[in-house]
């Protein structure tokens, strides 16, 4: 995105350790940590305005309109995006997980329009996890996860989110996590993001 900010968005299926990388990274690198952009929005910090926000999401989902679903739940980013446009954000699943669940021939103009408005992330960093390791990790994480029994989260969803990177020209990279502890993955994370800021600042330098 343009300015002297950096925008990272952190991609990938449940299970993949999104937000732990994402989390380390606000922390270490002093970014703002974005998670559910639309509870910015609707201001559900609380635990009413938690179950405000669910409930919402719920009845928006479960409504048969792609571009509906495309445009709500990219809302989020647009407002967030807007909001902090000053600061280096790591976003908590962005544009390609909003593609995964709702991008269809039909709604690919709201997403173009997106980007329009605000513009691409910096770079998407795509974890990747087989649908066996994921299952696993959130079993770990918590034996009666929902995602658990969910059958949408037992697939590979990769193909869909690199036919949206590369249909829309979205800066990424892929980390495979498979066979990484979640400290391996961190440290591919964090040598990336050193590496953007290195150049980044080399750009600042250069227009001066």
């Amino acid at each position: 995105m343009e300015g002297d900010n950096l925008v990272i968005a952190i991609e990938g299926m449940d299970g993949v350790g999104k937000t732990t990388i994402a989390k380390r990274v606000a922390e270490d690198y002093n970014f703002k940590y974005i998670e559910k952009p639309l509870a910015y929005i609707l201001d559900a910090k609380s635990l009413s305005g938690k179950k405000n926000l669910d409930e919402i999401s719920k009845n928006i989902y479960n409504f048969d309109d792609e571009i509906l679903k495309a445009w709500f739940f990219g809302l989020g980013n647009l407002y967030t995006i807007l909001k902090y446009k000053d600061e280096n954000l790591i976003i908590d699943r962005h544009f390609i997980s909003n593609y995964f669940w709702n991008g269809t021939e039909k709604s690919n103009k709201i997403f173009q329009t997106m980007i329009d408005l605000i513009g691409k992330p910096d770079l998407s960093i795509i974890l990747y996890a087989s649908p066996k390791t994921r299952l696993k990790r959130i079993y770990a994480r918590n034996k009666d996860d929902y995602d658990l029994s969910d059958k949408e989260k037992h697939i590979e969803g990769y193909d869909k989110m690199l036919t949206f990177v590369n249909e829309f020209q979205i800066p990424y990279v892929i980390i495979n996590t498979e066979n990484k502890d979640i400290n391996e993955v961190y440290q591919e994370v964090a040598d990336i993001i050193k590496d953007m800021k290195k150049r980044k600042q080399n750009k600042i330098l250069e227009k001066k």
